[in-house]
């Protein structure tokens, strides 16, 4: 071929001249080019219908996740600058791609009449019919390149605006019918992935009014609040007629979704047989059949050693009850008017019992679960739950935890185990509660008497109810419990039993940590099950489980605690087999600060908690489990500098005080956890922050599709 080419120019250039070969070459050129440019048109075109955009889109914004990490009040602004911007670039690259093929095209044109004028017509028709085939053959190169590319950004979630990964192990179908592959995607992501607006009928523009004029009215600036309404008027109108362009040009998370919620509404609308569910641990979704879980709760409520059903619908009763109770703590000038109004009960609903599948087990037992912020006894149990929480010295997270453990030295003849309490909160006996209430009374810090909280301690046992009901009938049950209360009740419980155990036990050093139902403790070699005896003795089958550690390591909470070589203990940030790993996706659809928010979280947690792992390790874990939830790996990769910048701050220097400061040892020993006190006061430890739920902001999220 070069050699035939070589004789058709040097054909050109004896009889034609040097120019026209000149003139053939650039045409030659220019039809490549041509063949590139009409190439690229239709990908872009094709990255515009689906909502995505080329990689050298997507990386020019690298940059910008700087600002995207470091939360501000403009976040959403950057957001939705990214967003438009990005649509600006490719549509402004589509219009320039048309115009150089405009322009490509009108130089070919002249070149081809050029040509014409200088030689035959035999050898135009012969040299354009070459240079057809020659741009058949780029173009079809060319397109195999280009459509590989463009289903690689279909398929891989390489960008922040990219369809959302599947997750296999946050999904379990426990029924025999195949769902379809969009449903069970969409299902994936969890009930608090927040799906698009594709109505303005499914914006709640009458709370939205009401809910600003509420915060206006705390103001009484007339001039703020007006000044504040016509900002407010402007950005609803700039949405409401913006809002037709927005749907029009919808990305790919957005269709999938659209499409898939769809298919996933007439699905269980034609399916009534099966419901899906929100799984007990694991943050997974199950999909029951659901005659089986009606069957299921019908077992639970019909347990008469744990409820009782009553002929009536007592609500009535125990509000007026609720309301009496506080009427006379308000006349008794023991709370204020403020706090009156917020405890008293005017619209109490009795709540309905659901239950929650436990996924990791085979035959998937329900928890029950009693929504009881409707209960007419639910402010006033929170209230005397908080008066206990005070006197509770337990840690309230296991960053507390983690604190008190690292470093500490464990004796040589001593292990780690962890205790699992069965059904905590329906297994509390009442005169234990009451017994024990007495025994600490000084500890709790109230101006209420004690003989009038035990009044009211005795009120809220039986002060708890449930509603249950399946197609034909409706059942009330009375409760032996209340979970709000029931909490506390339970700390006092373990706390009771542990000061009794360590009074009948025989060793001494040993060291006793309480965290909701579960505790964790270092014993001497071969005391476990002496240990459990006495933990056993004031309620049959109180402790279900007794775990030992395995190779100096031992699971507790959501961390692991580790025994060195030296006997000093570490933890490390652990998750169960059976978590999904699923979490706020960055593709759900809501404020980016809250997005940000769930990952710095997320990395404060790992760190936190890992002390025994290299900086490397870590990064690695982070990186894994928030680019599986879609997070940019550039944007990662920010906020773990910004994290290890704050982190790696020096401390202000300490004020020297006249009295030399107490100062703990690196390594502390394991001391014998005593009970406090009646007289020392130890402050309570700050609360702080449990998990990473972070609340759907939109009106419609996955969970109201189920339901």
């Amino acid at each position: 071929m070069a050699a035939i080419r070589q004789s058709f120019f040097q054909y050109i250039d004896q009889n034609f001249g040097h120019d026209t070969v000149h003139t053939m070459k650039i045409f030659a050129t220019n039809n490549k080019k041509l063949a590139n440019l009409e190439n690229r048109k239709s990908f872009l075109i094709k990255c515009r219908r689906q909502g995505v955009f080329p990689a050298h889109i997507v990386n020019s914004f690298k940059c910008v996740h700087e600002l995207l990490a470091e939360n501000g009040p403009y976040i959403n602004k950057i957001d939705r600058a990214i967003n438009r911007f990005k649509k600006s670039i490719l549509n402004l690259e589509i219009k320039q791609t048309f115009y150089k093929i405009r322009k490509t095209r009108n130089r070919m044109n002249e070149m081809r009449t050029c040509i014409r004028s200088r030689t035959s017509e035999s050898i135009v028709e012969e040299f354009v019919h070459t240079q057809q085939e020659a741009y058949s053959n780029w173009y079809s190169r060319k397109d195999m390149t280009t459509s590989k590319k463009f289903a690689r950004i279909i398929q891989i979630p390489n960008n922040d605006k990219e369809t959302p990964s599947f997750n296999e192990k946050a999904i379990l179908n426990a029924t025999t019918l195949t769902i379809p592959a969009n449903i069970e995607h969409l299902l994936s992501l969890g009930p608090n992935f927040a799906l698009p607006t594709t109505s303005l009928t499914q914006v709640p523009f009458y709370h939205l009014l009401a809910d600003t004029e509420r915060i206006l009215m705390t103001s009484t600036d007339r001039k703020i609040q007006d000044r504040n309404r016509c900002k407010i008027v402007n950005v609803t109108q700039n949405f409401i007629h913006g809002f037709h362009s927005m749907v029009e040009t919808r990305d790919s998370t957005t269709k999938f979704c659209v499409t898939s919620t769809e298919i996933a509404r007439k699905y269980l609308s034609t399916h009534p047989e099966i419901c899906v569910l929100s799984a007990d641990k694991g943050n997974r979704t199950v999909i029951m059949v659901r005659e089986d879980y009606n069957q299921k709760m019908r077992t639970l409520v019909n347990d008469t050693t744990t409820y009782k059903k009553v002929r009536y619908d007592p609500t009535t009763r125990f509000q007026i009850g609720n309301n009496n109770i506080v009427k006379r703590l308000k006349d008794l000038k023991l709370i204020d008017y403020k706090t009156a109004k917020e405890l008293s009960s005017n619209n109490a609903i009795c709540p309905r019992i659901y239950g929650q599948p436990k996924a990791h087990k085979t035959e998937l037992p329900l928890r029950p679960v009693i929504p009881n912020i409707t209960a007419p006894t639910y402010k006033l149990a929170k209230f005397v739950a908080n008066l206990l929480q005070a006197s509770l010295h337990s840690p309230y997270s296991s960053f507390e935890f983690c604190k008190q453990v690292n470093n500490m030295s464990l004796p040589e003849n001593h292990i780690m185990i962890s205790l699992d309490v069965t059904s905590l909160f329906t297994n509390v006996p009442r005169h234990l509660v009451i017994r024990n209430i007495i025994h600490r009374w000084n500890e709790i810090h109230t101006q209420i008497n004690l003989d009038l909280f035990l009044e009211i301690v005795e009120f809220l046992y039986g002060g708890q109810l449930f509603l249950f009901e399946d197609s034909t009938t409706s059942k009330r049950m009375e409760q032996q419990w209340q979970p709000t209360f029931a909490y506390h009740r339970g700390g006092y419980r373990i706390r009771f039993s542990h000061q009794q155990s360590y009074e009948f036990s025989t060793f001494r050093d040993y060291y006793f940590q309480k965290y909701v139902d579960d505790i964790f403790m270092t014993i001497p070699r071969d005391s476990g099950q002496l240990i459990l005896e006495h933990f056993q003795q004031y309620r049959n089958q109180d402790c279900s489980s007794l775990e030992i550690e395995e190779n100096g390591r031992l699971p507790f909470l959501d961390m692991t605690v580790i025994r060195k070589p030296d006997q000093t203990l570490t933890t490390e940030w652990y998750a169960k087999q059976i978590a999904s790993g699923r979490m706020l996706n960055y593709t759900s659809f809501h404020q980016p600060k809250h997005k940000i928010n769930v990952a710095n979280n997320f990395i404060h947690r790992v760190c936190s908690l890992t002390n025994n792992k290299s900086i490397a390790e870590i990064t690695k874990i982070i990186h894994s489990h928030l680019q599986s939830n879609n997070y940019p790996k550039q944007l990662i990769n920010r906020l773990l500098h910004l994290y290890t910048s704050k982190t790696q701050e020096p401390e202000p220097p300490a004020v020297t005080q006249s009295q030399p400061s107490c100062q703990h040892p690196t390594q502390p020993a394991i001391m014998p956890a005593h009970p406090t006190p009646h007289n020392q006061q130890t402050p309570p430890p700050d609360q702080q922050n449990q998990g990473n739920i972070i609340p759907a902001v939109q009106n419609i999220s996955i969970q109201s599709i189920a339901t």
